[in-house]
């Protein structure tokens, strides 16, 4: 069992030595770097929610400071064992020493552990944006979900248009699985509910498209709903 099997079985509550050993192999030729990052991003997750006392079930959801001051504590928990993990002596600060060799050294430690900060910012700017950490599913969270949702919920703070709905149906899916843990009824009626509303726009958009956006003989879809 590898160290990302291991922190999965732990549902993503990790030890500092764990995730040392992450660490190292985000920086190995052996590992997808994709999913140690998604990884450590989860860990994250799993360990702010820990350290806050709620799940996905029960407790109110603290207000955004004390969730930043949470993840900062939490980070600080981690990020040294990543550090000393990754960043052998040879790489370490030295002072005096030719300005060219130092800053070659410092981009190699950057570069070594650029994927600890990056999931951390990513965390924080959802946060940061009203995003609920109860909704997030840990064991299949990704980046680029919370990055997305993140981009929604600024849109939708700052009042513009949000350029694509790929937001909007990752958050739904996030939420529906919340409320399957509950009542998997209901949360199989908003599912049926949302397909059928998809289906009707798919046929709708189809019959645009091979109409060249012409009249075919019925309403425009957005002028029947407002007819309805």
């Amino acid at each position: 069992m590898n160290i990302i099997e291991t922190i999965a079985k732990a549902k993503y509550l990790a030890k500092p030595e764990q995730v040392a050993q992450l660490a190292l192999a985000y920086n190995s030729a052996n590992d997808s770097r994709s999913n140690t990052q998604a990884t450590y991003l989860r860990v994250l997750v799993a360990s702010l929610c820990h350290e806050l006392k709620i799940d996905r079930k029960h407790a109110r959801l603290p207000d955004i400071d004390a969730q930043l001051l949470a993840l900062e504590a939490v980070s600080d928990r981690f990020y040294p064992s990543i550090v000393e993990a990754v960043i052998p002596v040879a790489l370490q600060a030295v002072p005096g020493e030719p300005a060219g060799i130092a800053r070659n050294k410092a981009l190699q430690r950057n570069s070594r552990t650029n994927f600890a900060r990056s999931s951390k910012s990513t965390l924080v700017s959802f946060v940061k944006a009203g995003g609920n950490i109860r909704t997030l599913d840990v064991a299949t969270m990704s980046k680029h979900d919370m990055v997305a949702q993140t981009h929604e919920l600024n849109a939708e703070r700052s009042g513009k248009p949000v350029a694509t709905a790929q937001p909007s149906i990752s958050r739904f899916v996030a939420q529906v699985r919340v409320l399957a843990e509950s009542d998997r009824k209901a949360a199989l009626a908003l599912v049926e509910s949302a397909r059928d509303s998809l289906t009707e726009c798919v046929n709708d958009f189809r019959a645009g498209v091979k109409s060249n956006g012409h009249d075919v003989g019925k309403r425009p879809w957005n002028e029947r709903r407002q007819a309805a």
